[in-house]
């Protein structure tokens, strides 16, 4: 109705200008989607990482905790697979520190679920730290 009463050139403009204002709404509505969508990638793979490595840790404590090394026969061969034990949590470390680093980086930038990664995030560094003093405990029956 209001177009019938402009000339027609100005008509031609307002529709142009409506549709770059609708595209403009669309664009901005579809990068804030995308921004949900990544923030929920990135802590999709914090929880995969974290429950991963929380199962592993868990696997490994099983093995720390073992109170067969108490038997005192075959003691040089406990000892070796309890070097190779410390040496493969040694080797571990490294995934530790990236879900670390990975969790602090989701909090850092006030991620919606940050207290859920911090409360797993000290969950498994917990574990690993558990699973490292019985290791160490371990390690000095053999000494």
């Amino acid at each position: 109705m209001i177009y019938q009463k402009l000339p027609s050139s100005t008509c031609k403009v307002m529709v142009q200008i409506k549709r770059v204002l609708t595209i403009a709404f669309l664009m901005s509505v579809s990068m804030y989607r995308r921004a949900q969508l990544a923030d929920s990638f990135h802590l999709q793979q914090f929880f995969r990482d974290s429950d991963e490595l929380k199962s592993w840790v868990n696997e490994k404590m099983k093995t720390a905790t073992d109170e067969a090394y108490k038997d005192p026969s075959n003691l040089q061969g406990k000892v070796q697979k309890h070097q190779a034990f410390e040496a493969e949590l040694s080797a571990n470390q490294s995934r530790i520190d990236a879900l670390e680093k990975a969790g602090q980086k989701l909090i850092d930038v006030n991620h919606y679920a940050s207290d859920e990664v911090a409360a797993r995030m000290n969950e498994v560094i917990s574990l690993w730290k558990k699973l490292l003093e019985a290791t160490e405990l371990k390690g000095k029956t053999y000494l």
